[in-house]
């Protein structure tokens, strides 16, 4: 079925939603709208939940009826599936609204579909509040089987670190993926992204996932970074491609296009590598 024959359907059907935030039928169905256009516009706002939106995302740009699907059957009846991937959160996530206090809540829609995934999928801890942070937080090993389990993607493959910094070699291969057409979440310390001042790592650095837009536009030393990379076995070569500047865009916080060196400019590789913890690719 469609998105359009989905969201036909869901407006037809009678009777109150089960999630409090959400407002109406047609408020909700505009939001989901919205978000298959324009994926990118899924997003947590001030919850700690970008596992979830780099999830949704590509589910929404891959597969928009699988998305669309996912979040009405959820407002609908509090539960949902995607495969394997069986998703039935708590009475207190579903019964969550916007405090007034609070600053840039999430969207009804993006609740309903980010935080049941993340609250259905914590054993220990519930996620009920958008400012939880702990229980917000996504593991690599986490989102990969998210994706593994849909049945969606015939390729998932993760290489990452949660406290080590990954390699240039590791970013490469990340580039290369998203350049053979698979879709690239990259795991990062969200430090960089700072919009000013001089970054630095905190106590645990790697805290966010962002998803790699386009490997055109990453350039290295001011050039295509595919017409740049020769001989990594060469300790002089790969010297200096680390000093090289990088400039690239990520997929993040509303922003289809956020510079990775917005909060440094002359941002080297090397820079770009402590805070960097490896990638996601899915097919």
């Amino acid at each position: 079925m469609t998105v359009e024959g989905i969201l036909a359907n869901f407006m037809q059907q009678q009777g109150p939603l089960v999630f409090k935030c959400a407002q109406s039928r047609a408020h909700l169905a505009n939001q989901i709208r919205d978000r298959v256009k324009s994926p990118w516009t899924i997003r947590q706002r001030a919850a700690s939940l970008c596992g979830p939106v780099v999830f949704m995302q590509c589910l929404a740009q891959k597969h928009p009826a699988a998305y669309a699907q996912f979040v009405v059957d959820m407002a609908s009846k509090g539960e949902a599936s995607l495969g394997r991937l069986k998703v039935k959160p708590s009475k207190a996530c579903r019964d969550w609204l916007a405090n007034p206090n609070d600053w840039g809540p999430p969207a009804s829609a993006d609740w309903i579909a980010l935080a049941s995934l993340r609250d259905s999928s914590n054993t220990f801890f519930a996620y009920d509040e958008a400012s939880d942070q702990f229980a917000g937080i996504t593991l690599p090993s986490r989102l990969r089987n998210w994706f593994r389990q849909t049945g969606l993607y015939s390729e998932v493959e993760e290489s990452t670190n949660l406290l080590f910094d990954k390699s240039m070699k590791n970013f490469f291969e990340a580039v290369s993926a998203k350049k053979a057409g698979k879709q690239v979440c990259l795991f990062i310390g969200a430090r960089l992204l700072q919009p000013a001042g001089n970054p630095k790592k905190g106590k645990f650095p790697a805290d966010h996932w962002v998803i790699m837009p386009s490997e055109t536009k990453i350039l290295l030393g001011g050039k295509p970074i595919g017409t740049v990379v020769t001989n990594l076995q060469d300790p002089e070569n790969r010297k200096a491609l680390k000093a090289m500047t990088l400039t690239f865009d990520v997929q993040t916080w509303g922003d289809p296009a956020m510079a990775v060196d917005q909060g440094r400019k002359g941002l080297t590789l090397e820079d770009f590598l402590d805070f960097y913890y490896g990638y996601i690719s899915i097919r």
